[in-house]
């Protein structure tokens, strides 16, 4: 196999993470920089359009993996869209940015993770939105400000989502600009692809880390859609690749539970829990018949949402609840005309899952097990949740827009019918995280700066590392977990 030129550093997935990490590396003009990307490029004017993200799950343009069957929602498998394309997934996603809680970050640095509490993040936050430019979608849909409005006069108390505060109704910012969308590759490297010091090599997968028996990592095995193998060797390899392909490559490269590794028939290099802790939201519908037509303004995209406590003896918020101006998140359920949709999704789920290589061969998608709704205390909080949508879609303004509930139905009223529209309904709201620990205990598989244990010239910047999910979309962490990743591996 041909070897390529050293570079300073390989990032291995142009996603949300790898283009913000990629171009405060490659702001350095002494440092050369390696981007691969196993997708396309992002000129498809799908992906520019901010209504049309539900038709880029199924497109060539995601990895379209699936979990396994889950016991939580009735045995049924959950797609899994991440993307496959520059900007990653931040090309398909529904464009919600949140920055998280206090209490998120606070509770990170509690555990061992110094210097990742909410005071630091929010300076990396600040420094990272002066390219991301996420912002309120204007002119706003006024069915949204309905919302809002009911929440308020329910209430509920305006929110400060940008101040480390989730909790209350409010405006969320989308990564949209100029009507377009911003991915995390429109924001921080379109403009500056033509860096000398910096090489965007679409349509190459990564299958393999070349790592020593001392754990160094000296450069990593790509393979391109030519059907070509070859080495590049790197300074440092940092892996942006996400919750579910990051933990993979580890694995198929030897690092992972070495038992599990064992069994395929993989040497093990060094035995982490690799592919543990996995965590996702989950969400559904509860679906309401408009009794007028909706303003298509904004169309398929979240503006407002209120953020909500199950118990007032928590921190912070554990229910998020969505509006949306048409029909989602309901499936099975017909209906034909305006509607609109109240999306209760629960943020702080007890529920831990996993993932583990299929086989061997490195072009396998890897088995997704993400456990939902295994635990009954996230099962009874998304039915709270339930209940809350209800209320909000029967009080104030928003009820004169509401002709009848469509789902789960008005006569699904006891414990035992919504306990069935949770399982048949429930599904995940895509923010899988956590199967690559950031920490310093047994069960964690980096450390504070990203470095993976037990190695050299390693890291791993992604959703992956989170210790435990952001209690609000994950986007918005994930691209700021790739711009600090540049502190560490510049230091």
């Amino acid at each position: 196999m041909p070897k390529a030129a050293t570079n300073d550093f390989v990032i291995l997935g142009a996603g949300s993470a790898g283009c913000a990490l990629a171009r405060r590396l490659s702001d350095r003009e002494d440092v050369r920089v390696l981007l691969v990307e196993a997708g396309t490029e992002d000129d498809d004017p799908g992906i520019a359009d901010p209504s049309a993200y539900f038709g880029l799950w199924e497109s060539s343009y995601s990895w379209r993996y699936e979990t396994l069957p889950q016991p939580g929602t009735a045995m049924r498998s959950h797609r899994c869209p991440r993307g496959k394309v520059l900007g990653g997934s931040s090309a398909i996603n529904g464009l919600v940015y949140f920055r998280g809680d206090r209490s998120d970050f606070d509770g990170w640095a509690s555990q061992g993770n110094v210097g990742w509490g909410w005071e630091q993040v929010r300076d990396s936050f600040e420094e990272m939105e002066e390219l991301l430019l996420p912002a309120v979608l204007e002119p706003r849909n006024p069915a949204s400000q309905v919302f809002v409005d009911t929440c308020l006069e329910l209430g509920h108390q305006p929110g400060d989502f940008d101040g480390g505060n989730l909790m209350g109704v409010g405006w969320n910012r989308s990564t949209v600009r100029n009507g377009q969308r911003n991915s995390s590759y429109r924001a921080f490297l379109a403009e500056v692809r033509d860096r000398p010091n910096l090489e965007v090599r679409t349509k190459t997968q990564a299958t393999r880390l070349l790592v020593n028996g001392a754990g160094r990592v000296s450069g990593v095995e790509l393979y391109d859609s030519s059907g070509r193998t070859k080495t590049v060797e790197a300074g440092e390899v940092i892996l942006c690749a996400g919750v579910y392909d990051s933990p993979k490559l580890l694995m198929l490269s030897g690092i992972g539970p070495a038992a599990e590794l064992e069994a395929l028939g993989l040497k093990p290099k060094l035995d982490l829990p690799v592919g543990r802790n996995l965590v996702d939201h989950v969400l559904l519908g509860v679906l309401y018949e408009a009794s007028r037509p909706l303003p298509s303004t904004n169309a398929n995209l979240t503006e407002a949402t209120l953020f909500a406590r199950s118990d007032p003896s928590i921190t912070g918020s554990d229910l998020q609840i969505s509006f949306n101006k048409e029909q989602h998140f309901a499936d099975g359920y017909a209906l034909e005309g305006p509607a609109f949709t109240v999306i209760p999704g629960i943020t702080r789920p007890v529920s831990r899952g996993w993932v583990r290589l299929a086989s061997s061969d490195p072009l396998a998608p890897p088995l997704i097990n993400p456990d939902h709704l295994a635990e009954e205390e996230d099962l009874l909080k998304l039915i709270e949740g339930i209940e809350l949508g209800r209320e909000i879609a029967a009080a104030g303004p928003l009820a004169e827009w509401n002709e009848r509930e469509v789902a789960p139905g008005p006569k699904v009223q006891d414990a035992a019918g919504l306990r069935d529209y949770v399982e048949a309904v429930g599904s995940s709201w895509y923010h899988g995280v956590g199967t690559c620990r950031m920490g310093t205990g047994s069960d964690s598989v980096v450390d504070a700066e990203f470095a993976v244990h037990g190695t050299s010239g390693l890291r791993v910047a992604d959703a992956s590392v989170m210790p435990e999910i952001t209690s609000c979309n994950t986007n918005g962490a994930a691209t700021m977990i790739g711009w600090r990743a540049a502190d560490f591996a510049l230091s």
